[in-house]
């Protein structure tokens, strides 16, 4: 069996609050995976999870489903990153 620290943080913010209504459906970028992208291609350094990341979290500043506020309770739980 495989085990993720980040799997492990969903399940505490679901084992609170099933809906995660803390959470909204917008998920921000801090900066540091912006930077680091930025800096990566600059280097030309493939990073393509964070990119990804990067691009997924923009992309839920349009986008309203239930997997944001997932992914929102996941990174508040690895690095009390709150959405604003």
């Amino acid at each position: 069996m495989i085990e993720s620290a980040l799997m492990d943080n969903i399940h505490e913010e679901l084992a609170k609050d099933t809906q995660l209504t803390q959470f909204n459906q917008k998920v921000h970028a801090s900066g540091e995976a912006k930077w680091m992208v930025g800096e990566a291609l600059q280097e030309e350094v493939p990073t393509p999870v964070i990119s990804l990341s990067l691009m997924k979290r923009n992309a839920s500043l349009t986008e309203l489903p239930f997997s944001n506020q997932v992914l929102s309770a996941m990174r508040y739980n690895f690095g009390g990153h709150k959405e604003y």
